[in-house]
């Protein structure tokens, strides 16, 4: 009973195989395109293509575009309000963070990187805190770029877990947030730092939140005292571990994720804008190629030879396509 059971299951696959063979193979007729390939097919494609895009884009918008509306008043706002909703008092505008965030943005265009820690070693977020003249017991900082809006760059932060325990950290008094437009490896873009901090003693200067903080003036002239065994805390860092770094709470949950979950994380399309247009790109080479192997089984005539010229053609163009993707750069937070 059970081989007839195996028997009818594999009769009505092959048969359903057959019936749907035209969807990716020049079947009946051989001298016509796979409908998968049509012109018409390709177009879907397209039409599906930038709509995926587009959703992805509103989802995590952090992942394309160049930020062009950000103003600090409204991420100093912002994340208080956060912090309001959690029960937690507001952190004070400091200008001496303010000033630690402007310098620290202008280190990275300067020295053209993307990281909390200076690629050669040469500075660290706490250096620039001290040099303002903030002498600190706890700090850390969040950095944010290509995103849109003031809303989307807190959004984004309070979705990751390591820059959310920064801002809504019980530790932390004062805090400084600079929005700097500038050219980071070629590209023009918008570096938006974040500095958190609790001071050793009464060495704070803070103000009420509002304003704007892209070029501050805060307090940094003066002798500067060493801060006593001042207590960093630990930074929101998403990715690769920084030189000098420790790894984030992402990248401590990631080691006791399964293989399989850790390739979802890897291709999830949110994550990345380059996911859906390279799955495109590797569907429509298979079907090319599977297009040139069945006329190729039983010898090329005029008109198949026109054909294989012209999936060579649509091959060529659309792996350079693939290539132009794969190269491009891509924002976030870290």
């Amino acid at each position: 009973m059970i081989g007839e059971m195996i028997r009818k299951v594999g009769h009505n696959l092959i048969q359903f195989c057959v019936k749907n063979a035209c969807f990716v193979l020049p079947y009946p007729e051989p001298r016509a395109r796979a409908r998968f390939l049509k012109n018409s097919a390709l177009f879907v494609y397209v039409l599906i293509l930038l709509f995926f895009q587009l959703s992805i884009y509103r989802a995590s918008p952090r992942i394309l575009g160049f930020a062009t509306n950000i103003a600090t008043t409204e991420l100093y706002q912002l994340v208080n309000s956060e912090r309001a909703e959690q029960g937690l008092p507001a952190l004070k505008r400091n200008t001496k963070l303010e000033q630690a965030a402007y310098e620290k943005a202008q280190d990275m265009f300067s020295k053209d990187y993307w990281a909390h820690y200076a690629p050669d070693g040469s500075t660290t977020p706490w250096q620039f805190i001290l040099a303002a003249g903030y002498n600190y017991k706890y700090a850390g900082e969040n950095l944010a770029k290509d995103f849109d809006t003031s809303e989307e760059v807190v959004t984004a932060w309070m979705a990751s877990s390591s820059h959310r325990s920064n801002i809504v950290n019980t530790n932390y008094k004062d805090f400084g947030v600079v929005a700097v437009i500038g050219n980071l490896s070629g590209e023009q873009t918008t570096l938006v730092v974040q500095m958190f901090g609790s001071a050793l003693g009464a060495t704070t200067a803070s103000t009420p939140t509002g304003g704007t903080a892209n070029n501050p003036t805060g307090d940094t002239a003066g002798a500067k005292a060493p801060a006593p065994a001042p207590e960093a805390q630990p930074l929101a860092v998403i990715g690769p571990t920084e030189a000098g770094g420790e790894p984030s709470a992402d990248q401590e949950s990631q080691a006791t994720l399964t293989p399989v979950e850790q390739v979802v994380r890897t291709f999830n399309p949110t994550a990345s804008p380059k996911t859906i247009p390279l799955g495109f790109g590797f569907l429509l080479l298979g079907l090319f190629a599977l297009d040139e192997v069945y006329m190729l089984k039983d010898g090329l005539n005029h008109q198949e030879l026109k054909r294989t010229a012209e999936n060579v053609a649509h091959m060529v163009i659309l792996g350079l396509l693939m290539v132009v993707v794969w190269t491009m750069r891509t924002g976030g937070i870290i």
